[in-house]
């Protein structure tokens, strides 16, 4: 018999919701993405958890959507 060990790793992130519209949604996926830095997304429900390492980068990118 084959003990199976489960690791779970904690990586700081934050969560991303309430976007005005399903353009900036998909464009801040895409961003997180190129970026390495998405760790999940529904794109149902609009929301996106991404690494804290890119969450600055992020708040920029967001920033320049809403121009």
């Amino acid at each position: 018999m084959a003990l199976l060990l489960s690791r779970v790793e904690m990586t700081p992130a934050h969560h991303y919701d309430e976007f005005p519209s399903r353009d900036v949604f998909e464009a801040a996926s895409d961003f997180a993405r190129v970026h390495c830095g998405l760790l999940w997304e529904d794109a149902k429900k609009m929301r996106l958890i991404v690494k804290a390492d890119i969450h600055m980068l992020m708040r920029e990118h967001l920033r320049g959507q809403n121009k």
